[in-house]
């Protein structure tokens, strides 16, 4: 079994024509990082990818709340063999025109509150190693910003979605 067989993204409030956090951004840079972080931080502290469950991880890009204290959450849970991992992120940053640079970074600062605040063995210092590996000149090639196909959001295969996106990009 894969470190993740799933990795699903929501847009803000998990509304399907919400487009205003949505990152423009290819599906191929959470790849990219999910990649990484298998390498360097999850397969040499034999965490989670020695094969007894499938990890699905979702980001859910949401606009700051006012007196929250937390730029990143997560609730982890259990089902059908599944370990179900949701992470919040809440930046001003997040919108539809985050930079696949910011975007990358946003991806692996979750994984990196969610590893370390679930597993002892991995601290941030695991994660330096994942920086210095991201290929920028890969990044830089995909398109940005990315064809609606080319984004691969969870809910993306549903008409209205597309419609929607249709009619907020004119793509």
């Amino acid at each position: 079994m894969s470190m993740i067989n799933t990795f699903a993204l929501y847009g803000d409030s998990f509304r399907k024509t919400d487009f205003e956090t949505r990152p423009r951004v290819s599906y191929k840079i959470r790849e990219h990082i999910a990649a990484l972080c298998a390498k360097y931080v999850l397969a040499p502290k034999n965490v989670i990818v020695n094969g007894r469950f499938d990890c699905s991880i979702t980001f859910r890009f949401r606009k700051p709340i006012e007196d929250f204290n937390h730029k990143i959450t997560y609730n982890v849970r259990t089902r059908q063999g599944t370990k179900e991992v949701g992470i919040s992120i809440y930046d001003v940053e997040v919108s539809n025109n985050i930079s696949p640079r910011e975007y990358a970074f946003l991806i692996l600062e979750g994984m990196q509150v969610f590893l370390t605040g679930e597993y002892k063995k991995i601290t941030p210092v695991l994660f330096d190693a994942v920086k210095e590996y991201i290929d920028w000149d890969y990044i830089n090639e995909l398109p940005f910003p990315a064809p609606f196909e080319e984004q691969k959001y969870l809910l993306d295969p549903d008409p209205e979605v597309q419609r929607a996106y249709v009619d907020a990009f004119g793509e």
